[in-house]
């Protein structure tokens, strides 16, 4: 058929990463995004001078130096059938590619994330009198997030058509996304929202009980194992966009043709992206420090 054809011919069809909860509202973007970058500024209402600055450089030393493994996660998610040596050779080619519109889309999400987060509370305090606090903070915490996943699902799927090799290397995003068309800039949204409400209640979950037993790096734990929960429905998205089917039937591909490891191919490398970016931001902070 068609789309298993060109997969295995080559290389053609990428998350979004991501995924990274900020913590803190604040008035200004720059320092909800410095904020979003750099949690540990979030702990006093008067951030010290030049944390914006600083939150912002970690950002684009984060993306620049897990940018290449990023690409690789995407090629292989949407190229199941490809050899490695293809995928390797498809992100030679253009390691960073999509990596300055994709930071450019990342400064309003990062901002909307907080928004997000910032009217969360108040409507999970809202709807507790009649529901409970658990189910109003699930509920609550469900309809934001859905709303972010509409909202941002246009823009990731053409950044994805690019990150994943699918989209001609001399199209324009513009170009992509009316090729596409508006019915298909939506493609594996039922993926995208389950797996952010995975993601995003099962990490909330999790680091709280961690933090409840003093388990040290609560919070990096749950956000791995979380991720690890959510990374099949991410990959069901790739391909629900990378071959224009819906996220059932790019379920049911996957499962007839690669089985479970079908789910968590490229895992390995946003595994690899999660600890490359960590040890850049710290890199910067090590900077700051000797320059302060």
């Amino acid at each position: 058929d068609r789309p298993r054809a060109r997969r295995a011919a080559g290389l053609g069809k990428a998350r979004v990463d991501s995924s990274r909860s900020p913590g803190v509202t604040m008035a200004s973007p720059a320092l909800k995004l410095a904020l979003a970058v750099s949690p540990e500024a979030s702990t006093t209402e008067a951030p010290q001078p030049g944390a914006a600055a600083w939150g912002i450089a970690k950002l684009l030393v984060y993306k620049v130096a897990t940018h290449p493994l990023l690409r690789y996660q995407r090629v292989m998610q949407a190229s199941p059938d490809a050899p490695d040596e293809g995928v390797l050779e498809a992100v030679r080619e253009d390691p960073l590619r999509t990596l300055a519109v994709g930071t450019a889309v990342d400064i309003p999400r990062m901002v909307l994330r907080e928004a997000l987060k910032h009217n969360e509370a108040p409507i999970a305090a809202a709807l507790a009198d009649s529901v409970g606090g658990t189910l109003a903070t699930v509920l609550s915490g469900s309809a934001l997030w859905g709303a972010y996943v509409l909202i941002m699902s246009p823009f990731d799927t053409v950044l994805l058509q690019h990150a994943a090799s699918v989209a001609p290397k001399d199209e324009g995003y513009y170009q992509t996304a009316s090729r596409i068309g508006f019915r298909n800039l939506y493609r594996g949204l039922l993926a995208s929202v389950v797996g952010i409400l995975v993601y995003a209640n099962g990490t909330r979950v999790l680091s709280g009980a961690l933090t409840a037993r003093n388990v040290p790096a609560a919070a990096g734990i749950a956000a791995t194992v979380a991720g690890l929960a959510a990374y099949p429905l991410d990959t069901i998205r790739v391909r629900a966009v990378t071959e224009g089917v819906g996220s059932v039937q790019a379920a049911r591909d996957i499962a007839d043709e690669h089985g479970v490891a079908g789910f968590y191919r490229g895992f390995v490398a946003a595994l690899g992206g999660r600890v490359v970016g960590l040890a850049a931001m710290g890199a910067v902070d090590v900077l700051r420090h000797m320059l302060s």
